[in-house]
């Protein structure tokens, strides 16, 4: 019996040591396993990044883009401004020199009508004195006949 008890001993040493074989073993291939999946994920999660940072160098590409185009707007916007600007003084100053010319021409017209004024009142002032010299002349004429 002793040595029936010895060969089961035996037998389950070689049983645990095959089992324990067999979860190292299994461990071992977990742990490749656990490594195959967390390089597989790192290798997912890199391309995610990679192509993560493509599209936000794209995007940043494309914003610096629409930014140049808004700074070319607003100094296009700018030179219109000016321009405006420009051509609203030069209005104005060219209707400071009509106004000034029309003032000018007024001042002109109202001197000349002024003038022709006194020229036709002395003119008839002129007239009037003769006619009354001539009627005068006349009176005196007529009491030396009478």
């Amino acid at each position: 019996m002793l040595g029936e008890s010895d060969e089961f001993n035996e037998d389950d040493r070689k049983k645990e040591m095959e089992m324990k074989q067999k979860e190292e073993e299994l461990q071992r291939r977990e742990k490749e396993l656990e490594q195959r999946e967390l390089e597989e994920v790192m290798k997912k999660a890199a391309a995610k990044m990679k192509q993560t940072k493509k599209e936000v160098m794209k995007k940043a590409v494309e914003a610096e883009r629409m930014a140049e185009e808004v700074r070319i707007r607003e100094e296009e916007t700018r030179k219109k401004v000016m321009e405006v600007k420009q051509k609203e003084e030069e209005l104005q100053r060219r209707e400071k020199e009509l106004e000034q010319r029309e003032l000018g021409e007024r001042k002109r017209w109202e001197r000349e009508a002024r003038q022709k004024e006194e020229e036709r009142k002395r003119e008839e002032e002129e007239r009037r004195r003769k006619e009354r010299k001539a009627k005068k002349r006349r009176m005196s004429g007529n009491s030396t006949r009478s």
